[in-house]
């Protein structure tokens, strides 16, 4: 009797299956590594299932997004967090949750009009998940301003946000009133004013406001 030879390649089902587990074990490294950071605020454990993922896939997406947002709230590095969104950006396949990120950070940094310009960019974008987003960017906003009191930019950024993402034109434009008049005299806010004022006239003309 003789058995059978030995197969020369792995069948392609078997190939199949072995990706799909791989790719299961490194979305579950990332799920760890979400509930690490958010629920025990073990940023040091995080890190390591989030770079153990890119170790073994150096092309998950979300693996990159959630490096950016660590470097940037915990290591207090944004630079290093522009270019984990560098990254996310090549392997986004439609969501764009990584130029909410991205437009935040430079306007965080003053480059107002570069973060303008992504901000306009966004909002002619969608995106499944996309309400989720907006909701916890304008969650991080209002937690900088009370960290932060002088990052009055994210008053503009909220302004944006509820007026083109959530349509919110009443909170819209309470944001934006309150920028405008902190950074009134103010020479580096002077794009953002001119584009805050702009956007404040369309809300007021929208609801039927007279200036």
């Amino acid at each position: 009797l003789s058995i059978s030879k030995r197969l020369s390649e792995t069948p392609p089902g078997i190939i199949y299956a072995k990706n799909k587990v791989d790719e299961l074990i490194m979305e579950e490294r990332i799920w760890i590594a979400r509930y690490e950071y958010e629920a025990n605020r073990n940023v040091k454990t995080a890190k390591r299932y989030l770079m153990d993922c890119l170790a073994s896939d150096g092309n998950k997406y979300n693996a990159f997004v959630n490096l950016s947002v660590i470097s940037f709230a915990e290591d207090k590095d944004p630079i290093a967090s522009l270019r984990y969104l560098s990254n996310a950006k090549k392997h986004s396949q439609g969501d764009y949750t990584w130029l909410y990120n991205k437009a935040f950070i430079l306007m965080y940094l003053e480059k107002y009009e570069n973060g303008v310009k992504d901000y306009k960019r966004l909002a002619g974008l969608s995106f499944p998940g996309e309400d989720q987003t907006t909701d916890q960017c304008i969650e991080f906003n209002h937690s900088l301003l009370k960290a932060e009191p002088d990052k009055i930019q994210s008053l503009f950024i909220l302004g944006f946000l509820y007026y083109k993402k959530k349509i919110n034109h009443p909170m819209a434009m309470d944001k934006l009133e309150t920028f405008i008049d902190l950074a009134k005299n103010k020479p580096k806010y002077k794009y953002l004013n001119e584009v805050a004022s702009s956007y404040l006239s369309e809300i007021k003309k929208e609801m039927k406001i007279k200036e």
